[in-house]
């Protein structure tokens, strides 16, 4: 049985992450910068739409199977948007609008349908009590261009602990 697991893992194509260009030939279209360009904004209206609470931009930017490490699961993988909506129903909304700046993003172009993107998000907020706070967070994002429309659309994340 492992003769046969390693045949089959050796018939599994593999890329080697560093310098994007190089890891899939170009089709007509996009360039890797135009591609990177469409795949940030997509990154930044994901991130808009966390801050202001805006649940149906939110779901058209991601998949419905998207899976998540987040500090708030505790260790467990969380599967799908229902997780999510909590948030968006019950603290986003009655939080105030926030805003996100994207530190240091890293963009790499996997495939001509799959990037993945890892930066630091720095989140600010002012609270009820009118004192602006700011926590960061390490993430990571794995993108698809599966959406309608053949849009980009977020398949999984990573995020840190908060700051």
């Amino acid at each position: 049985e492992e003769e046969e697991s390693t045949s089959r893992m050796s018939s599994i194509p593999t890329l080697t992450l560093g310098n994007s260009s190089n890891l899939t030939p170009r089709k007509p279209g996009h360039s890797v910068a135009e591609e990177e360009e469409i795949v940030m904004s997509t990154l930044r209206r994901l991130l808009a739409a966390i801050d202001t609470g805006d649940y149906a931009t939110y779901c058209e930017l991601s998949d419905t199977e998207m899976t998540a490490f987040e500090p708030e699961g505790h260790g467990a993988l969380i599967e799908g948007l229902t997780f999510h909506k909590f948030y968006f129903d019950n603290y986003l909304n009655t939080a105030g609008p926030g805003n996100s700046t994207i530190c240091s993003p890293r963009f790499q172009l996997l495939s001509d349908i799959h990037a993945l993107v890892t930066y630091t998000r720095v989140g600010q907020r002012v609270g009820q009590d009118g004192i602006p706070r700011e926590r960061a967070t390490n993430e990571t994002r794995i993108f698809s261009k599966t959406g309608a429309n053949g849009q980009w659309i977020c398949l999984h994340f990573h995020r840190s602990a908060y700051n």
